[in-house]
């Protein structure tokens, strides 16, 4: 289990004169950015936040939100037959996701890409289409299941 990553919401750096890598919106005062959502994959309101003025920072903060925790079991079965003193045979069932728990975001075990955050899972950009602004747009695979024979002699 692991809560999820922080984020931050992201703006454009209009004319190019803040110099800054990740220039940071406004936040509309009193707005909830998790208040009012309709979709289904919605997760943040994007009215919330406003484009800043050219040559200005915006009020938010680095990193101030989170996504999507994680809930993930893997669980692995074996059993041993022993035919002769020398000769056995190991069957094994092991699960990945078990639980079919859904995982908002990249592969899973991936935590260096972001875990349960990674690759845009929330598009957090004042200036993104409207269709995807705000909306959870990945997940990770369902449940795996692997079956595996061994033979020692």
């Amino acid at each position: 289990f692991q809560t999820g990553f922080p984020f931050g919401v992201s703006s454009n750096d209009i004319g190019g004169v803040q110099g800054t890598v990740a220039p940071r919106p406004n936040k509309v005062a009193g707005c909830n950015p998790h208040a009012g959502l309709t979709a289904k994959f919605q997760r943040l309101n994007m009215s919330c936040f406003t484009q800043q003025l050219p040559g200005t920072f915006g009020n938010t903060t680095r990193n101030f939100l989170r996504q999507p925790g994680i809930n993930n079991w893997d669980m692995g079965f074996a059993k041993n037959f022993h035919f002769t003193e020398t000769l056995a045979f190991k069957l094994s069932v092991d699960t990945f996701n078990t639980f079919n728990h859904h995982q908002y975001a990249s592969d899973v075990g991936a935590l260096v890409s972001g875990g349960s955050g990674g690759n845009q899972v929330i598009d957090a950009s004042v200036n993104s289409p409207a269709s995807t602004a705000g909306k959870i747009t990945g997940s990770s695979a369902a449940r795996v299941i692997q079956l595996g024979g061994k033979l020692t002699f």
